[in-house]
């Protein structure tokens, strides 16, 4: 689940319903460990990770809030484009799949491979 937190009014905390295997709260802590300016610009990405308590294993982790956006599919889906965007054409497609593209490379420049992608 995705909470908002009170005192990080531009972060968001995901917390898992159970806490992760340790391979994954290592690789959360790697990730939140070199996230830069950059990485955070373009993705959400782990910032800080949330413990069960003090020096307990890794639960959750903080993110970037995302608001006033709209899922991705709502621009590539020809359905729901026509409905959102009418008035969209081959050039806004290309620019929409060239900041994505951007947003890959900057991923893949700090050593990370993406095996998953959230529409959302």
């Amino acid at each position: 689940a995705v909470y908002d937190i009170e005192e990080f009014v531009d972060s968001v905390a995901k917390i898992y319903h159970t806490p992760p295997p340790a391979l994954k709260q290592d690789k959360l802590a790697f990730m939140a460990a070199t996230a830069d300016a950059q990485l955070l610009n373009y993705v959400a990405w782990p910032q800080a990770t949330l413990h069960g308590g003090r020096g307990g294993k890794v639960i959750g982790f903080m993110m970037p809030k995302v608001s006033g956006k709209e899922p991705i599919h709502m621009i590539y889906s020809p359905a729901h484009r026509r409905q959102s965007y009418p008035h969209c054409a081959w050039d806004f497609l290309l620019y929409v799949a060239r900041n994505i593209a951007s947003s890959f490379a900057t991923v893949h420049e700090h050593g990370h491979v993406v095996g998953d992608v959230n529409q959302n």
